[in-house]
């Protein structure tokens, strides 16, 4: 549309170019019809103007208002593009700060967390040590009260052969002899008791 413009245009002005040169040439050689012809060639031209008017006005005011139309959205889209880049820009920044500030949290909570659980081990292995001696100590005291058991046993036995090696070197028959008359006596005598009663 502009190139069909820019064409006219230029035929206009080379038609216009070429009066004047030929009005120039006919007044100098001194022809009287020749100011007649360049009248001619004056409405010629001024009703080619008319009509380049009359047919380019819409076209050229068309183009001239869809170029200018065209440039104003393209200025427009460019603005909103540079907002909408601005504000995503902006939701980004707050984005990343509030992920520095989750981060800084999530650290945080991370240390309380490792430091609660420390103290829950610590807790735990206290616990399980005092359980250990516990149980240890029970353990000690039942081999020691097992060993000591043992030792009576034992105590006992070699004390009871002891004191029957020491009887039997003791015992003879007339000894032997004697305890039994002693028992018969005391045996009869709590009979004879009976018998009364």
């Amino acid at each position: 549309m502009k190139l069909k413009l820019v064409i006219k245009l230029s035929a206009l002005s080379i038609f216009t170019l070429l009066s004047f040169i030929s009005f120039g040439s006919a007044a100098e050689s001194g022809d009287s019809s020749a100011g007649l012809d360049f009248l001619w060639k004056v409405i010629n031209f001024v009703v080619l103007i008319a009509i380049i008017y009359w047919f380019a006005r819409k076209p050229v005011g068309s183009a001239m208002n869809a170029s200018a139309e065209n440039a104003k959205n393209q200025l427009d889209e460019a603005r909103r593009a540079e907002s909408k880049a601005i504000e995503e820009m902006k939701k980004m920044r707050e984005k990343i700060s509030e992920l520095e500030n989750e981060t800084v949290a999530a650290l945080e909570k991370a240390r309380e967390e490792a430091e609660t659980e420390k103290e829950r081990i610590l807790e735990e292995g206290k616990h399980e040590i005092e359980r250990m001696r516990k149980q240890a100590q029970f353990s000690i005291e039942q081999e020691y009260r097992k060993a000591e058991f043992q030792l009576r046993q034992w105590f006992a036995a070699e004390s009871l052969k002891l004191a029957e090696e020491n009887v039997k070197q003791k015992m003879t028959s007339a000894r032997q002899n004697k305890l039994v008359k002693e028992y018969l006596d005391q045996l009869s005598q709590v009979q004879g008791e009976k018998e009364l009663s």
